[in-house]
């Protein structure tokens, strides 16, 4: 039954991109015809159909893969179905229709073009080929595999009832480390996504999980703190919470300094600095610059006022933190089952403790020190607690330029910084290529810096001098990125629930 074009390619009936043979058209003409006004569409042609149990659909058809993936270019589809069924059968998968487009899908899928494999799904033909074309198939984890002798129509309504289920599952939001002024992009994407959700917050998403940084503005968010609340308290402005400021991020590590001072005494007494005087020498240094105590008591006080809670168990909204154990080198992650009875402030403070900046965090007899080290981001725990669409915001990225010699010009501290921050993206960026394979069935949609805001955020982690120009930076950056992919975050977000406004 075909709808009126009011319905033609609006934002809320699913999407589909058919592709076919000529041939294999012109056979299937009269399916075709009940669902386009009683006549065989053109290539190209966009139209607008009921399904049985009243689904619209939105269809598209291409007899040229080279067209259909042009168009894909262009524009967002739920779900791209392959109908590998021909006049004559081909011996060879990689001879037939869907044999030569699908290298070219699923190379928009991994350069990051919002093609999901999940969302390609492929007719076989009744044929004596089937078996090994469904191997062929099967291997590449598409979104699955239709065999004939099976209608146009009821095909159409399979391949929907996968790309938009009744339950949807969980919405994450995914924060990684970076330091302050991480913390600081983080806030700007916040505050972007959430100023563009209709009559939501991002705060109503189901669960919540950070790393470093992003565990501070994952505790907040969990809580029920809007971006533009942690905006006001970066600016020095009291709102629900209290202003954050330099004492409470940059407390001297003096009582250990102290202590290591008076014990390298003792070593110098005993005779130690002239036997083993490296080792001596070495043990004079505090675990970190800066005591973190301060943060620790900041975060208490935030989240014991009325209304918000330290406790993982009185949460309405699922946070999980990650950690280091720095003893045996594993990734711990508090709020996950078994591990949800330590105040969340001392999780964070242990998440965020990153040497040489702050001393570990000691928790249930164990020494914690930043999740990074470990671990980029925790995409494994949001879908383990049932996440299907998560968003993440990873503001570390090496600062990019053409310019031999730029890092090294700029000295050893800055060199560190570029190492460290090449080696923790390098390190997301394979965890990201190989989520789409792992998880074939969740949506992942990413924030990230450019090249040309590296330019602003480079050098050390810990700015806080720059918090307003960092934060007006992320946020214009993440608008940008909000209205290029307006089209596929926007249908991510209204399959659970939320309304993104257009550009």
């Amino acid at each position: 039954m075909v709808l009126e074009t009011s319905c033609l390619w609006n934002d809320t009936c699913p999407r589909i991109a058919y592709l076919i043979t000529t041939e294999a058209a012109q056979a299937r003409s009269q399916e075709l015809a009940y669902l386009c006004e009683g006549r065989t569409p053109a290539p190209g042609e966009e139209w607008s159909a009921e399904l049985p149990g009243g689904q619209i659909v939105q269809l598209e058809l291409f007899t040229e893969h080279e067209a259909m993936v042009e168009r894909l270019e262009k524009r967002r589809v739920d779900a791209v179905l392959l109908d590998n069924r021909t006049v004559e059968p081909i011996s060879a998968f990689s001879d037939t229709l869907a044999g030569r487009a699908l290298p070219e899908l699923l190379a928009m899928s991994a350069l990051g073009r919002k093609l999901a494999r999940r969302s390609v799904f492929v007719i076989l033909p009744e044929a004596a080929t089937t078996p090994h074309h469904a191997y062929a198939v099967g291997s590449l984890q598409l979104g699955g595999i239709l065999l004939a002798p099976m209608p146009l129509e009821r095909a159409l309504a399979a391949v929907v009832r996968t790309v938009r289920p009744k339950d949807p599952g969980k919405v994450a939001l995914c924060c990684a480390g970076g330091g302050i002024e991480g913390m600081l992009y983080e806030l700007g994407v916040g505050l972007a996504l959430d100023e563009r959700l209709v009559n939501r917050s991002i705060t109503d998403f189901d669960i919540f999980s950070g790393i470093s940084a992003g565990a501070i503005f994952c505790a907040f968010l969990a809580n029920g703190i809007r971006p533009s609340e942690m905006v006001e308290i970066v600016h020095g402005r009291t709102s629900r919470l209290e202003p954050l400021s330099r004492a409470v991020l940059f407390d001297p590590n003096v009582t250990e300094l102290l202590s290591r001072g008076w014990a390298a005494a003792g070593d110098l007494l005993k005779g130690k600095f002239l036997s083993q005087p490296i080792e001596a020498a070495m043990k004079i240094l505090p675990n970190g610059a800066f005591a973190g105590d301060k943060l620790r008591w900041y975060l208490e006080r935030q989240l014991t006022k009325p209304g918000l809670t330290n406790d993982f168990d009185q949460l309405k909204k699922e946070l999980y933190i990650g950690t280091t154990d720095q003893d045996t080198g594993e990734h711990i992650t508090f709020g996950e089952e078994g591990l949800r009875d330590v105040p969340i402030s001392h999780a964070v403070r242990a998440s965020a403790a990153m040497t040489p900046y702050y001393p570990p965090e000691q928790l249930k007899g164990r020494y914690y020190i930043d999740g990074i080290f470990t671990r980029t981001i925790n995409l494994d725990v949001a879908v383990a607690s049932g996440a299907r669409l998560i968003i993440c915001i990873d503001p570390l990225r090496p600062v990019q330029v053409d310019e031999a010699g730029y890092v090294s010009d700029r000295g050893g501290f800055f060199n560190s910084v570029q190492s460290v921050k090449s080696m923790i993206r390098t390190r997301f960026s394979e965890l990201r290529s190989r989520a789409e394979e792992a998880y074939p069935d969740v949506t992942v949609f990413e924030f990230s810096p450019s090249a040309k805001d590296m330019e602003h955020m480079s050098g050390t982690m810990m700015r806080f001098f720059y918090s307003p120009q960092t934060i007006d930076l992320a946020y214009r950056s993440a608008s940008e990125i909000i209205d290029r992919d307006y089209e596929y975050l926007s249908s991510a977000l209204r399959s659970h629930g939320f309304e993104l406004r257009r550009p």
